[in-house]
């Protein structure tokens, strides 16, 4: 498609449709929140242009509060995702309606809000089926199972996610339907059925280096992690924490502070003579060097916030 250049109307849309799932799947997330800044800047000058814009400022509010959800600030994001949903209603958009309603949901999940959480995702559902749209459908199901697992619902969780994997089989959505192994992986492993949850999140580990996804393959080798870790078996859950690490750290991968503690129970257990040679072992002399790096520097954060607090207590 050949796009003029000052052609803001077919320009934008096609930007930002595109360059969440590539940069994010490459890991560069810094690089796409001063894109998507740039992007919004742009169309909110460019408001009065059309329709088309407004669709585009309605797609860049989307995408962009994915992102600062990805990065950490979930009340931030709410803010972008309400605004989306003013404008997706406005210009009757359903589809972008849908959209603004499951990135809500997403991020009251990740506030602890899981009954706001689920009034918005059930709306994503109800309009997915609507428009036909599968995709949306199903993507609507993984959601509602994520957020009924971190209810403690794991049995209902499931249900959803075998939904979700229903249809993503049905689109030939490899993307999703690796998401969504590791969804039903961790939830089984919730469940404390070990076997099945690791058969799920091996599937995941496949698909995700399949597709080349970096920031995929991390998650799920920190899912495995966790799993081996609750099963006991601290050698194995090492093997994959250390590799998802290293990993997630040279893409910078954001929201990754579980995981790194996930790590360190493992060297805290093991002990660090028998944790550096599973490290040795995993990724290499070289990587095993980088990863007593990085523990050791968030050792050193954490003793920093630890004094911090202990002279801030001294002055009251």
């Amino acid at each position: 498609m050949m796009i003029e250049l000052g052609d803001w109307e077919n320009a934008t849309p096609l930007v930002a449709t595109t360059l969440l799932d590539l940069l994010s799947r490459w890991g560069h997330w810094r690089q796409l929140g001063d894109l998507y800044k740039g992007l919004l800047d742009l169309v909110v000058r460019e408001w009065w242009r059309s329709k088309k814009v407004k669709l585009a400022h309605s797609q860049i509010l989307n995408n962009y509060g994915i992102l600062i959800h990805k990065l950490g600030d979930s009340k931030k994001a709410i803010e972008f995702h309400k605004t989306d949903l003013e404008i997706a209603k406005e210009l009757g958009d359903r589809e972008g309606e849908g959209k603004a309603y499951g990135n809500l949901g997403i991020a009251y999940d990740s506030l602890g809000d899981f009954r706001k959480a689920i009034f918005y995702l059930d709306k994503v559902l109800a309009i997915a089926k609507e428009l036909g749209d599968r995709e949306g459908e199903g993507k609507a199901y993984g959601n509602l199972g994520n957020a009924y697992q971190s209810m403690g619902d794991f049995r209902k969780a499931i249900e959803f996610h075998e939904k979700d994997l229903e249809i993503a089989k049905e689109l030939g959505d490899r993307s999703g339907e690796g998401k969504t192994y590791g969804n039903l992986g961790n939830a089984y492993g919730l469940l404390g059925n070990f076997n099945m949850a690791i058969d799920f999140l091996e599937k995941q580990l496949k698909i995700t280096r399949v597709l080349g996804d970096r920031a995929g393959e991390a998650r799920a080798n920190f899912n495995l992690g966790s799993t081996l870790m609750r099963k006991g078996d601290l050698s194995k859950s090492a093997h994959f924490a250390v590799r998802g690490l290293l990993m997630a750290m040279s893409i910078e991968m954001p929201d990754v502070g579980s995981d790194i503690s996930l790590v360190r129970k493992c060297q805290h257990e093991l002990g660090h003579e028998r944790f550096r040679e599973i490290a040795v072992e995993s990724v290499g002399e070289e990587g095993a060097d980088a990863v007593d790096s990085i523990l050791a520097r968030v050792e050193a954060e954490a003793e920093k916030k630890i004094n911090d607090f202990s002279k801030i207590e001294k002055l009251f």
